[in-house]
This record gives structure tokens, sequence and C-alpha cells, in this order.
């Protein structure tokens, strides 16, 4: 029953189909992008540019998955709410089920595996590869609830290569 679109911080996990390695390896404890990596950093920092309620956080690409936390805010980053329109939810008609509610961490996240999926096919195709399928279905999210889970998950995230290769 949580509204997705409510201003808040979000820890979201995107893992690959069949957690192939795509986007590189991690050596001695840190992540070295390979030109996969690189377009999901690269589709990730887009975000912010697209979408003025979001705020990008801390981050991380790694061999199989990507980390990152997402701060959703009301008003649109440098945009005071004075000159902000007044918000309406009236969506045009639309079957349920087709489209993901606007602005929301679910919209956000589609809208970033596709981007990413259509560039790396992209290149595979300049490469004389085959098109893939890059990410699993779904994404897993968590609620930010406090300062503290805050710190946390940004050191987990920047620690994530790190433990990553401890595992191994």
């Amino acid at each position: 029953g949580y509204n997705y679109k409510s201003q808040g911080a979000y820890f979201i996990t995107v893992c690959t189909d069949k957690q192939r390695p795509y986007f590189g390896a991690i050596e001695n404890g840190v992540m070295k992008p390979n030109w996969g990596g690189k377009i999901v950093e690269h589709e990730w920092l887009r975000v912010a540019e697209l979408r003025p309620e979001i705020v990008l956080d801390e981050y991380i690409v790694m061999p199989n998955h990507f980390h990152a936390i997402v701060i959703i805010t009301t008003t649109p980053v440098g945009v005071p709410a004075s000159d902000m329109p007044p918000q309406t939810d009236v969506p045009p008609h639309v079957p349920t089920g087709l489209r993901l509610p606007s602005k929301s961490l679910s919209s956000l996240v589609n809208a970033f595996k596709g981007a990413v999926t259509r560039a790396v096919n992209i290149e595979r195709a300049a490469r004389g590869q085959s098109p893939v399928v890059v990410w699993q279905g779904r994404f897993y999210d968590r609620i930010i609830r406090s300062e503290k889970e805050l710190l946390d998950t940004r050191r987990y995230i920047i620690e994530n290569p790190q433990n990553q290769q401890r595992s191994l």
C-alpha cells in the first residue's frame, strides 16, 4: 500500500538476467567496468537530467547487478516550490495495467533498464553480436527511513566490491 511516488529515499538493486556478469569484473576489491558497465553508469546519470524530481545519491555498477540510492522530491531540483504549477492527479484514460504511474520509482527503474538494454544491444550489434536480455524482470527496493539507515546503505554500496570479492 505504499505510494512509490512519495517523497523519500529508496535503495534499489537491479540484477542482470541469470546473474550474467555483463558489466565488468572485480579486481583486488575494485570494480573495473567494461563497456557495458560504462553504459549503465552513463544511463544512470541521465536519470537526473531527464527527471528533475529525482536526486541521485550513492550508486555502484557491479559485474551482475546495480545498487543505488535514489531520492524522489516533491519539487524538481533547482525549481522553487512557489514556481511550480498546481499538481493534478487526473491521468488520461488508459486501461489498467498498460502504463506505470508517472514519476514513480517503478517508472524510473523501468525506463533506466530499457535505456541500458537499448544501448547495450546497439553496441553488441556494432560488434557483430546478437542482442541479449540484460536485466531480470523485477528489481528490489527498500524505503530508507532514517539518517542512520541512509548512512549504512551508502557504506554498503561503497564497500560492495570489497565484500563481493571476499565472498567469492
